[in-house]
């Protein structure tokens, strides 16, 4: 991930974990703007995108470079899924721990 970092001048990263490990990933990007500071990260909680308005999460799904995804199940999976369907763009998504599906 860190080359994939190097390649681009200007990134936005949007995050969605669970609760319980959504502090971990604000830690990293903290270390990882320190030292690549075109860097920019928005992290939310599952709990946060359930409630999020389907055109900010949207907005979010389409504006940033990378998506990460992490213990990412269910309605939740689903709500980005059709974010990411009618987004438009093409991003790179890092789905760990999720039931995040790639459909054509």
């Amino acid at each position: 991930m860190i080359l994939s970092l190097m390649l681009v001048s200007l990134m936005d990263v949007f995050v969605v974990e669970s609760p319980s490990y959504a502090k971990d990933m604000v830690v990293a990007s903290h270390q990882l703007t320190t030292q690549y500071p075109d860097l920019h990260f928005t992290i939310r909680t599952t709990e946060q995108v359930i409630d999020m308005p389907m055109d900010d999460l949207k907005r979010a799904v389409g504006e940033a470079s990378v998506i990460v995804l992490g213990r990412t199940y269910g309605d939740v999976s689903a709500k980005i899924q059709d974010a990411f369907a009618s987004a438009g763009t093409s991003q790179i998504v890092f789905a760990a721990h999720s039931d995040f599906e790639f459909t054509n």
